[in-house]
């Protein structure tokens, strides 16, 4: 949306649509068929939904990202 919020929907088994309420604004979006990314305004990434592979444990050491993508 442009004010940042996001809207997600479909199967949701994953809890892949739960938007987190600490999420703030969001600049980017990568969608998983069972998990999401989100690359914040600042830079600072949140993931969350299925984490079987290690898919949303985002390493400290990332820092600021300009760019998202799967």
């Amino acid at each position: 949306r442009a004010d940042g919020s996001i809207a997600l929907w479909g199967r949701n088994i994953e809890g892949q649509c739960n938007t987190p309420a600490d999420l703030g604004s969001a600049a980017q979006l990568a969608l998983g068929g069972a998990h999401t990314i989100a690359r914040r305004s600042n830079g600072s990434i949140l993931c969350w939904g299925l984490n079987n592979f290690g898919q949303c444990d985002v390493p400290g050491s990332v820092g600021t990202l300009k760019a998202i993508d799967f």
